[in-house]
This record gives C-alpha cells, structure tokens and sequence, in this order.
C-alpha cells in the first residue's frame, strides 16, 4: 500500500493497465482493500469506465468466493 491506501492495482485501474492487473489477479492480490476514499481498485475501473478491467476482476473475486466453502454467505 501507499500513502494514499491504494495497491498496485488500483493504480492499474487508473491508468488502464490491463497486463498488469491480470497478473497481479492470478497472483492473488487482494480486491477488497479500500484506498483513502473508500474505493477499491474495481471502484476505480467503473469510474473510469474501463469495461475490460472491471470485467477480469469480477472474474477472479468471483472464482475466489467460489472455492471458500459458505463465502458470500451470512450464518444466523
């Protein structure tokens, strides 16, 4: 993180990194930190209209809630 909370991708998706932000994605990076505004990187790519790195993120947080048995899921 930096000093404004922000990862690697999060940068990507401001400046429309798609390669990189692939590569970090296969490699595990956390979606869901938030920055200093309250966004996380897939925030950022919607604001900034970017349809494709929206899109593979999705995908990734997706398969990972996937393979964690009940993720998603609110027990009572």
């Amino acid at each position: 993180l930096d000093k404004l909370k922000r990862t690697a991708l999060h940068w990507c998706c401001r400046f429309n990194q798609f390669e990189v932000a692939t590569v970090l994605l296969k490699n595990g990076i956390n979606c869901d930190i938030k920055d200093f505004d309250g966004k996380r990187a897939i925030d950022i790519a919607r604001d900034k209209k970017n349809v494709e790195i929206s899109g593979i993120i999705n995908k990734y947080t997706t398969r990972a809630k996937q393979s964690i048995p009940n993720a998603g899921k609110i027990s009572h």
